[in-house]
């Protein structure tokens, strides 16, 4: 059978199609990438630079209705939204000098300053965990119900938990927050503010408890539940361990002297605090994560090999 020249032009564009629908779904499925982070970069002003990415990292330009994989070192400009995903961290130096530390499921937006005689920046905070330290200049972090404006050398930790409580713990300087009914609440150096279905309440942080543990802990688990090592110094009351949708939960620490827990958690993100009669601890993160399937690749059981020396290789 002969085909005219209409049928080839036919068959030509078909076969067109199929490529690109076949490029389509290899790129959706990140078995192939294109750079169209650098076509939307060259538009926008430079706030700063991705220092650091542990497993994904979302972002989308203010033009764009993509989320694009990033990684470190990567310019992230004004006006970019910036995700982690779960079991995800990320670092973001901005160009002011102010560093973002971002926990899982974390969101947030990068706004320039109000006006060009300002070199304050702004960051809308959508949900997750952050900390900030703004070591030269002043700095706004607001979400929907608050505005936080924070001093200069400021070291602050907040938390937004799914059901919309707000946690900000300041560890060092001072900041002012405005709430959406325009109420301002001072705060300053230790000083921790919730924000939850019980109300508005600020408590001190009490220097005579101090946790031995460090401040941000992973835990790998092949099961649901993950096990932790606590340690602490001091005579603590409780302790408050609070998940990512903001339930608490209180262990009791009657027992004088006491200087250590183990603890089970589920899979998921935690904020742990010891209580006193006087005040709270700083808190320190917590990350149960699924543990990684580790594969060998070479060499297989099948292989074999002379004596000396081997290379192993896995995932």
């Amino acid at each position: 059978m002969k085909l005219n020249m209409s049928d080839n032009k036919v068959i030509s564009i078909l076969c067109i199609a199929l490529v690109l629908q076949i490029l389509l779904l290899l790129w959706h499925m990140e078995i192939i990438g294109f750079n169209s982070a650098n076509n939307t970069q060259q538009s926008g002003e430079v706030a700063g630079k991705i220092e650091m990415v542990e497993n994904s990292l979302k972002r989308r330009p203010l033009d764009s209705l993509i989320w694009e994989k990033s990684s470190a070192p990567e310019t992230v400009f004004f006006h970019d939204s910036v995700l982690t995903l779960s079991e995800s961290r990320a670092k973001i130096n901005l160009k002011d000098g102010t560093e973002i530390n971002l926990a899982e499921n974390t969101l947030i937006t990068i706004e320039p300053p109000e006006d060009d005689k300002s070199s304050e920046i702004r960051i809308q905070f959508s949900q997750g965990n952050l900390k900030a330290r703004n070591p030269f200049d002043k700095a706004t972090i607001k979400d929907k119900e608050v505005t936080l404006k924070l001093e200069a050398n400021s070291d602050v930790d907040i938390a937004k938990s799914k059901k919309g409580d707000l946690s900000v713990v300041i560890n060092k300087g001072s900041a002012q927050l405005r709430r959406k009914n325009n109420d301002t609440i001072l705060l300053d150096e230790k000083q921790v503010l919730t924000i939850d279905g019980e109300g508005v309440k600020k408590q001190v942080i009490d220097s005579s408890v101090k946790w031995v543990s460090p401040d941000y802990l992973r835990v790998y688990s092949h099961n649901q539940m993950g096990s932790i090592d606590l340690q602490w110094k001091g005579n603590p009351r409780e302790l408050i361990v609070a998940d990512e949708m903001g339930d608490k939960k209180s262990y009791e620490l009657a027992e004088e002297g006491r200087l250590s827990k183990k603890l089970e958690l589920p899979l998921g993100s935690y904020k742990l605090h010891l209580k006193t009669e006087t005040g709270l601890s700083p808190f320190i993160a917590v990350d149960i994560w699924k543990a990684p399937i580790i594969q060998l690749v070479s060499p297989l059981p099948r292989d074999r090999s002379k004596t000396g020396d081997i290379q192993f290789i896995w995932t």
